[in-house]
């Protein structure tokens, strides 16, 4: 009889590196879709993941969502920034497979419509990476689905400081300037902050309504490798890191 797993810090991830599932022996290549072990430091397969115990340092109101869900673990296992990358690899299909020469000058494989979706899931993935620093009393989920137009929400985190939609943007090497109502890249208007406030407002009626008590949800803008970052005033609403 298969012994359960404590996976209360483990994480649904691409593996950077070859391994071998503790379970079952299975040597899964890199690249491979797996489940790292933080704690023992080794990884299983997909496959054995269903053997699991239920944690019990997630948070209530985490517990009564997943009551709703047909399966729990899709959400609290699913890999981060895995909806940005299925579709930038659905968009990268299409493209044409770049020529020797092509290829010797370093032109990009990237065209103008998928790179967007491979920036955003970088910056995705940075910030999923900074989250996992966080101590055990945190719970982090990442690319959570919401309504069924194929939308999601980069990372939820809930914990002692309360419940927070993060907000990923990948702006390497911009400058980015912050006003109480306006977020500028590169001297651009964007949409940023309107949508941040959104996403909060969004969890914060759905986890409401599983919780059967009122649910107040931060919103949070996450810059990643911005060159410079300006702050004029603080957004009236949103957190910004």
């Amino acid at each position: 009889m298969p012994q359960p797993i404590d996976d209360t810090n483990d994480r649904r991830l691409l593996l950077r590196y070859t391994g071998r599932c503790r379970l079952c022996g299975a040597t899964l290549t890199a690249g491979t879709d797996a489940i790292y072990e933080r704690n023992r430091r080794t990884v299983r397969c997909v496959e054995c993941a269903p053997v699991v115990t239920p944690p019990t340092e997630i948070p209530p109101v985490v517990k009564r969502t997943e009551q709703h869900a047909e399966n729990p673990d899709v959400l609290r296992l699913r890999a981060p920034a895995s909806s940005v990358i299925a579709e930038a690899l659905r968009v990268q299909s299409s493209v044409p497979a770049r020529t020797g020469t092509q290829r010797f000058f370093g032109r990009s494989p990237l065209n103008s419509e998928s790179r967007p979706w491979y920036l955003g899931a970088l910056g995705e993935l940075e910030v999923a990476r900074l989250l996992d620093q966080l101590g055990p009393e945190w719970f982090a989920m990442h690319a959570v689905p919401v309504g069924s137009a194929g939308s999601d929400l980069d990372h939820i985190v809930i914990g002692p400081g309360g419940v927070f939609t993060i907000n990923s943007k990948f702006h390497e090497g911009g400058n980015v300037w912050v006003a109480s109502r306006r977020l500028l890249v590169n001297g651009q208007r964007t949409d940023h902050l309107r949508n941040a406030e959104f996403e909060a407002r969004r969890a914060a009626k759905l986890l409401t309504q599983a919780a059967r008590k009122p649910v107040d949800v931060t919103p949070v803008i996450a810059i990643v490798a911005a060159r410079r970052l300006t702050i004029r005033e603080r957004p009236e609403r949103v957190v910004g890191t």
